[in-house]
């Protein structure tokens, strides 16, 4: 036996069902009937584009993920060097930073747990 649908609800069934340009949907993105289904990588300017109106750069998030390597696995400039591929002395800068946030970090800890910090 078929439902009775409301016709308010099916007006707005159908009105939001309804083919629309991808251009509406998704602002002005390059998609088209033929992209938007693809599983292909997607270009470098529209990762900047879309990154770029948040006010991320992939330079950035690359910088942060050797940060928090540096953070996570110890302040080793070797270790980013082969992880990252970077420079050794890129590395060290990273590591050098790390080791100041973590001292730092360790330096915080105690004075809190002894009572220094009030």
């Amino acid at each position: 036996m078929p439902r009775h649908v409301a016709p308010l609800r099916l007006a707005l069934t159908r009105g939001y069902t309804r083919p629309r340009p991808l251009s509406g949907v998704f602002g002005s993105h390059p998609l088209n009937a033929k992209t938007v289904l693809g599983t292909g990588p997607v270009s470098g300017p529209f990762v900047r584009f879309s990154l770029g109106r948040n006010g991320f750069s992939i330079d950035r998030i690359r910088a942060d993920r050797i940060l928090h390597e540096a953070l996570t696995a110890g302040p080793d400039p070797l270790h980013l060097t082969l992880v990252f591929n970077i420079e050794h002395s890129t590395a060290l800068r990273y590591a050098t930073i790390a080791e100041h946030l973590l001292n730092n970090e360790l330096e915080t800890t105690a004075a809190t747990e002894t009572g220094q910090n009030r």
